[in-house]
């Protein structure tokens, strides 16, 4: 009698073992497709890599991966209690289960800093975009202003296309502000002079007369 018992406690702890690798194996397969997937982002943005889209691409695959991830440090973690419930912490079964969770955990956290380094990297992104935006903001302002030197408005369509434009640095729009100061001294200075001939016109009619 206490043989058959030892028999079936062998085969509950093969056959739990054996789920526990199918579970593992499953699992792996599905980390495995999500590598593939991730190594597809980055061919796909291989001359962008920098870009909002290619991060945000790489996220969502990470983000997929960290949870597999985990699903499969829980699974380990069973493994490796029934493993020491049924040989002991000492056995090397025991141990090869222990080496696997190990190495997942480290598998997770390694994501983890990944998907940290990436959400700093949109951050950055988003902050240069801003700044971009701010800089070109005032672009259709700064050409109305001019415009109305010369005695033109600008339609407001144009001047809120204008101001839609992105693309133009902080250093761009400075360097047209100089440009706009220095024309309208130009202006200012045709007005002088304009003003000096209509005088002196004025004072040759005065001696005609």
């Amino acid at each position: 009698m206490p043989t058959n018992q030892r028999n079936i406690g062998t085969k509950l702890t093969v056959s739990g073992e054996r789920e526990y690798k199918q579970a593992i194996s499953e699992v792996n397969s599905s980390l495995g497709v999500l590598r593939s997937e991730m190594r597809k982002v980055s061919a796909e943005f291989q001359n962008n890599a920098d870009s909002i889209d290619a991060l945000k691409a790489k996220n969502d695959v990470y983000e997929r991966q960290l949870l597999t991830q985990k699903e499969k440090v829980e699974t380990l973690r069973e493994a490796l209690a029934n493993a020491a419930k049924e040989y002991g912490e000492a056995d090397a079964r025991t141990m090869k289960w222990q080496k696997a969770l190990y190495d997942a955990e480290a598998e997770v956290a390694n994501t983890e800093a990944a998907i940290r380094k990436n959400n700093e990297a949109i951050d950055q992104s988003n902050i240069k975009m801003d700044e971009s935006t701010r800089a070109s903001a005032s672009l259709g302002s700064m050409l109305d202003s001019l415009t109305s030197k010369f005695g033109v408005s600008l339609p407001n369509g144009v001047k809120e296309a204008l101001d839609g434009i992105n693309g133009f640095s902080a250093g761009a729009v400075a360097a047209f502000g100089a440009v706009s100061a220095a024309v309208t001294a130009l202006i200012e200075a045709e007005k002088s002079l304009i003003s000096l001939t209509n005088e002196a016109a004025s004072n040759a009619d005065d001696i005609v007369t």
